[in-house]
């Protein structure tokens, strides 16, 4: 028989031996090299990190005038906004109707503002200081509420 018909058992047992090295020093490899990665990417550095949050005031009972006239089987509300509290844009006035329902809520800038009404007897309102963000829905309102009551006869 020829050589290469009989393989030598020495290169059997080489090239065994040379699969299982690479195959432990790759798993090796595999289970640490994570660990190195992010050795490699974490750091520890102080935050400068600055946050603030805006509180509005509640409006002033002296910036709001509320009143009510008959006009003709109707009821003229009349609102005038003067002084807005500081740091906010605008108001929002919510009305109460003497049986109970609520209005959608306004907001109103600095001015004088008309709304009907077909119902008489004591109305009540609730005003806050709002931010209307620009550009967005977003809208802050005062943690707190003016709130008051006006009678249409």
């Amino acid at each position: 028989m020829t050589k290469a018909a009989h393989p030598r058992r020495g290169s059997d047992r080489s090239g065994l031996f040379t699969r299982v090295i690479a195959v432990l020093t790759l798993t090796f490899g595999l289970v640490v090299a994570p660990g190195i990665a992010q050795a490699a990417f974490v750091a520890k550095a102080p935050a400068q990190m600055v946050a603030s949050t805006l509180t509005l005031a509640t409006p002033a009972a002296s910036s709001i005038s509320v009143s009510c006239t008959n006009a003709w089987m109707a009821y003229y509300i009349g609102v005038g906004v003067g002084a807005i509290a500081e740091r906010a844009n605008a108001v929002e006035i919510t009305f109460f109707a003497p049986d109970g329902s609520k209005s959608q809520p306004r907001i109103l800038q600095q001015g004088s503002y008309g709304y009907w009404a077909d119902s008489k007897g004591q109305w009540k309102y609730e005003v806050r200081a709002v931010y209307d963000v620009p550009n967005s829905s977003n809208l802050w309102r005062s943690p707190g509420a003016l709130t008051g009551t006006f009678t249409c006869r």
